[in-house]
């Protein structure tokens, strides 16, 4: 069970603690108290801040709830910080972003109503008890006033025990309709279990399987899907927490697609190992999400995972990739296989596979014949992807076109097919990068005897 450090007792300990903690929002902290102040208006730190500061954990960002008018407030903000605000008046919140990098999220307190299960909510001005109310878990419904007209110390609002949930290490829902409102909030639970080192309590347990055996998640948008999928497999862990929501059995409710067990944690380790190598340029945020998805389903047949595109409503390159990208990665690999070793020369490899983008070749030394060997070099479809990857696609050649026409060369396709054949020696490693002039002198003296012939 976690460690809980003592709420500090006033505002300026409060300061202190969050610049001890989260250097990167206590200035924002700070004036938006003064603020608060100034315009007489009630302002709350609420959610992850004030669990995160509970927990000894670094928050980057900041949620403040407003006992008034929350756009009002969030445009003074805006000014003092001078930074770029947007307003989303349909659900009465802001966002802005501080130079240092902390994003703050502002609205007025509001209760919610939920028209259908798993629909978007329609929002009504309604006092802090309400606002907490709504939210997912106990956990994240706690509150610090910034700013209070009764002018008392900062204090903890715990409505609903979250401060006894989080010493406890539960994951508590705050009432039983929580997961059919939102079933999106059970792939968050997954990821706080992991992050935060707590645990669904059993009730909330079972209004999961209810959730499941309802088939709720077929109600949610394809775009809200999308995201809450997507933030899953950009967190830090995403294989641990997959095996939670599968052992919940959500991953297949999600989509039939989305199975999940020992082939495709072995995919995804594999995959995660080789984004992880300094050699590879970092794959993150959207790329990285379209990498993994891919090769969650790696085995599935075409049209299985079109079906999951379309449910998805992908955007158009990582719908490409998961769609036509594993076919032809299959088709490459196969191409390789039938050349035969001996045929394999790094040029003619480098040829079969240049159709390929970077994303699939990376899948491919991940995942075709030869991936997970500690020895996946060439001649295996696996090594030749990463040789592609790591030198062959990004060889430059020291000398250019100019060079050939300093040596006699006319311009025309011959000096393109002569820049390629010195292309294909440096990529057989039978010439240096010192030697593409002389080979270039040579291929032009063999040219011009056969010319007076």
């Amino acid at each position: 069970m976690p460690d809980l450090t003592p709420l500090p007792s006033n505002l300026k300990a409060l300061l202190d603690r969050l610049a001890q903690l989260s250097p990167r929002v206590v200035e924002a902290t700070r004036i938006a108290g003064e603020l608060a102040r100034q315009l007489d208006m009630p302002v709350y730190l609420v959610g992850g801040v004030v669990r995160d500061l509970l927990l000894g954990r670094e928050s980057v960002d900041l949620d403040l709830v407003v006992d008034g008018d929350g756009a009002a407030f969030a445009r003074g903000l805006a000014d003092r910080l001078e930074v770029p605000l947007r307003l989303h008046p349909t659900f009465m919140t802001g966002e802005l972003s501080t130079p240092s990098g902390c994003r703050i999220d502002i609205a007025a307190a509001r209760g919610e109503t939920y028209p259908q299960p798993a629909s978007l909510p329609v929002v009504e001005r309604a006092a802090l008890t309400e606002d907490l109310r709504r939210r997912d878990f106990s956990v994240n419904a706690m509150a610090i006033p910034l700013f209070s007209r009764s002018h008392r110390p900062a204090e903890l609002v715990d409505l609903f025990s979250g401060h006894g949930d989080l010493a406890a290490g539960f994951l508590r829902v705050l009432h039983e309709r929580s997961f059919q409102d939102d079933p999106t909030r059970i792939l968050r639970a997954a990821r706080f279990e992991l992050r935060l080192g707590l645990r669904l309590d059993l009730a909330a347990e079972e209004l999961v399987a209810q959730v499941v055996a309802e088939a709720v998640f077929d109600r949610l948008s394809s775009g809200r899907l999308r995201q809450e999928l997507s933030l899953t497999l950009a967190s830090a862990n995403p294989s641990a927490t997959l095996d939670r929501l599968a052992a919940l059995g959500v991953t297949e409710s999600l989509h039939p697609a989305l199975q999940w067990g020992t082939a495709e944690q072995d995919r995804f380790l594999r995959l995660t190992r080789i984004l992880e190598r300094s050699e590879v340029e970092q794959r993150e945020g959207k790329g990285r999400v379209a990498l993994l998805l891919t090769a969650w389903v790696w085995d599935r047949p075409r049209s299985v995972r079109n079906d999951l595109a379309e449910r998805l409503q992908l955007p158009a390159g990582a719908r490409y990739l998961l769609v036509e990208g594993i076919g032809r990665i299959a088709e490459a690999s196969h191409g390789l296989l039938t050349l035969g070793p001996r045929n394999l020369a790094p040029r003619v490899v480098s040829e079969k596979l240049r159709h390929l983008s970077g994303d699939e070749l990376l899948l491919m030394h991940a995942l075709a014949e030869g991936a997970g060997r500690a020895d996946a070099v060439e001649p295996t479809p696996a090594g030749w992807a990463w040789r592609e990857i790591a030198e062959m696609r990004g060889l430059q050649l020291t000398i250019s076109g100019r060079d050939l026409l300093a040596i006699g060369f006319q311009p025309g396709r011959e000096l393109g097919r002569t820049l390629e054949e010195i292309r294909g020696a440096r990529l057989d490693r039978t010439i240096t990068a010192e030697e593409e002039l002389a080979m270039a002198r040579q291929i032009f003296e063999q040219s011009e005897e056969r010319r007076q012939e």
